[in-house]
Order: C-alpha cells, then structure tokens, then sequence
C-alpha cells in the first residue's frame, strides 16, 4: 500500500472498483491518493455483498482507532488491530512513554482538549473506533466534565472523521450513575445505540478477581438495522492460573519476611505483629476468586485502615489492585502478603508479594510486565485491562468494525 501505482493497480484490476475517471494517481500526492482510495473501498464494500472477501484483503489497512487513556498498557493482541490505532492522548508522562515505546502510536498527546482539537482540525481520514479509559479516581466536582467531554469527543469524532463505534472502560473503583446516565442519554439523542457490559477478568481465563463495565456505543447510520453491542463473554469459567504459577520462587526467602504466618505468632512469640480475622468483604473461597486468609497488622497500627494488611492464599487468583494509598504504612503497601515454607527450619513465614509477581498476574509480555513493575510505573497498574480480558475485548471491537463494512447498510 505503500506504493500508490500498484495499489491503484489493484484497486482498479483486482477490485473492479476504479476511482473516479478525473483523478489522476500518477500526479496525486500519498495522502490524497488514500484518501480516495479508501472512500472508494468503503463504498465498494457496501454496494454488494459478494465483494466483502475483496474489500477485507485490500481495506482493511484503512481501518483506524483513537485512544484516550494508556491505562497499564493495553495488549493489542488482535492481528487485526496491529498499526491501527493513530492517535492516543494520556495525562501522565509514565503512560505516554508505553504508548510510544511499546505501542508505537504515530500521534500522542498530553490533554483531551489536544486530542479534541486533532479530531476537529482533520477530517481527511475516517476514523472507525473510539477507546477511551474512565480514570481510577477523580473529584466529584470534575466527574460530570469528564463524561461531558468524551461526548463531545465522541460527537465530533463522529462528524468530522464519520466514527462508528466507541468503547468506554469503567474501572470496577470509579463510577458515578448520574454522570453517566446524562452522557448516555446525550449520545442516544445523537442516534447512538448503547449497551453496558460487566466484564468479570476471571470468566476471561485472567488471574486477576476484578472487573470494569464497558461501555459501548455503535451508530445507527452504520446499519440498516443496528442492535445494542454486547461482549461475548464464555458460557463456562475458563481455568485461571493462581498466584502460586505467577511465583518467583527466589523470593520465598527468609531475608523476605516480614512475620511468622498466623499459625506460628504465638509460638515464636511474635511481639511486633498480630493476625485478625479478614473482613467479610474480603473473605472468597470460591477457586474463580481471591480469598484473604487473615490480616497481618502490626500492633502499634491496631485499630488503623486494613489496606495493605491482607494475607492471601497462593492457590488462588489475585485480589484486585489497591488504588488506595493509606497513611498507616502498612505493611504489605499497595500489594498484599503471602505464606511460604522453609523446609529446613519446618517454619512458614509470610512475606510482600513483589510488583513484578503482580504484574505477571496480568499476563502481560515480560518487556511490558518489566516496565510495569518499575516504581515510576507502579501507579498505572491499578486500571489496566488483564491480558485475555483486553484480547477479547479488542477482538470484540474488531469484529463489530468489520461486520460494519462486510454488511451492506
């Protein structure tokens, strides 16, 4: 696609769909030549179902996706997402660099209102998926100008670069009804088709006991008959691998522990450290969930905030990310404490699971795991999108695109 005489070439021969007889590609620059292009394919692709075998092979370059919000790295597994996304804004520095160094976004930048301001200014291009991430936590005040900002994204995007469908994902930590009920119904006085979707990590096969709500949105234009999209999710809980297979086992070291596990407080007469009973909100004891077995709190902190204290068992998933910080200092920090065995001295003795343990709990690739796990990148753990979660949901989007342009409207 690269070379605009053979392209032409295959669009006209192959296709059967030449371009408009007073355009010239021997003359025309790259850009103006794709542009044509692809509004030729778009319509060729509608005008009769026989030709979407041909308009998959040859348009599907022209695909593209808008992102706001890196949010722990989202892996782009899907093929067919690969070099389509074209533009990504993020606040924080940390989240930008990912995006430029892992994701290889072309376009990158550091407000909405820049993004915004790049979708008003550059209608040259269709644009066919908007992704956007719901922040962890935000003050109240700000929360309806958030969602009163993504319409306008949404609303724009669809105007100027003819957008079909968006996603919203919903941390399980932030949502306010309201805000997004006036947003919802914005968008549907705008003729879009919404449907909220619970996405539970572990129905995915991912290790992680969390969820987000995703939020789509498909337009009416796109279909003769449009329905509310939906996230497949398996009929079935797939197998999830527990924290004990995410394990670095030289970590289950005595230079690592912080107390004696609850079974062995009082026999070794423990005077810095005491085990409570979890909370009942905790407490799951299903294999598809986390379950904390106790709270190591230290005993000067008695009566404190429990965040950071838990105790968890290895033979199942991770509890979620805490997106809380807590001025006790506790002592397991953001993460959580588990129970290991040294054999030698017949003791069991608890320690912090470290950030990299974590961040393979994700099932992300060991590059994006290792710049996770860093302390300046710490902070974007909490909202990201598990491995298999993130796939399934991008193959989802995916899947919508291209049923869009495979159907005729």
């Amino acid at each position: 696609m690269s070379d605009t005489h053979s392209f032409c070439a295959q669009l006209m021969t192959y296709c059967g769909a030449p371009l408009d007889s007073n355009f010239d590609p021997a003359t025309a620059d790259s850009s103006t030549f794709l542009s044509a292009a692809e509004e030729t394919l778009r319509k060729y692709a509608k005008s009769d179902p026989s030709n979407k075998h041909k308009f998959e092979e040859t348009g599907k370059a022209v695909r593209q996706i808008i992102c706001w919000g890196c949010k722990g790295g989202h892996r782009w597994r899907d093929p067919r997402t690969k070099e389509m996304i074209v533009a990504g804004a993020d606040l924080d520095s940390h989240a930008r660099s990912l995006m430029q160094e892992l994701m290889h976004i072309p376009r990158i930048f550091d407000t909405a209102r820049k993004l915004y301001d790049w979708i008003a200014s550059n209608d040259d291009t269709y644009t066919d998926i908007y992704i956007s991430h719901a922040p962890l936590r935000l003050d109240f005040s700000f929360v309806h100008c958030w969602w009163d900002f993504q319409a306008k994204i949404i609303r724009t995007a669809r105007m100027k670069k003819a957008l079909q469908v968006f996603v919203i994902l919903i941390p399980s930590s932030f949502h306010v009804q309201d805000a997004s009920d006036k947003f919802s119904s914005y968008l549907r006085r705008d003729n879009w088709v919404l449907s909220s979707n619970d996405v539970q990590f572990q129905n995915f096969g991912d290790s992680i006991d969390d969820r987000c709500t995703a939020l789509l949105g498909v337009h009416r234009s796109t279909q003769a008959i449009v329905h509310p999209l939906s996230i497949i999710t398996p009929p079935l809980p797939r197998v999830c691998q527990p924290i004990h297979d995410f394990i670095y086992e030289p970590f289950d070291d005595m230079q690592y522990a912080v107390s004696f596990s609850r079974q062995q407080l009082d026999q070794y007469m423990d005077e810095d450290h005491v085990s409570v009973d979890p909370l009942p909100d905790v407490v799951q004891r299903h294999e598809f969930h986390s379950r904390c077995m106790y709270d190591l709190v230290e005993k000067v902190n008695m009566g404190q905030s429990r965040i950071g204290t838990g105790v968890y068992d290895r033979s199942h998933l991770f509890p979620p990310v805490s997106v809380h910080s807590s001025t006790t200092n506790p002592i397991f920090g953001k993460f959580f404490g588990i129970e290991f065995k040294v054999d030698d001295l017949k003791v069991t003795l608890v320690r912090q699971i470290s950030p990299y343990e974590v961040v393979r709990g994700f099932g992300f690739s060991d590059k994006l795991s290792q710049h996770l796990a860093l302390g300046s990148n710490l902070h974007l753990l909490p909202p990201a999108v598990p491995s298999n979660s993130s796939f399934s949901l991008m193959s989802c989007l995916s899947d919508i695109a291209y049923g869009i342009f495979e159907t005729p409207a």
